[in-house]
């Protein structure tokens, strides 16, 4: 998996309630 904080922020937000700690990269 590779994060791309560019674009995938909502993404990353919506992982971090499956993953903690994963949508905090940014």
């Amino acid at each position: 998996m590779a994060p791309n904080i560019d674009g995938n922020l909502p993404e990353l937000i919506r992982i971090n309630e499956i993953r903690p700690g994963i949508g905090q990269i940014v």
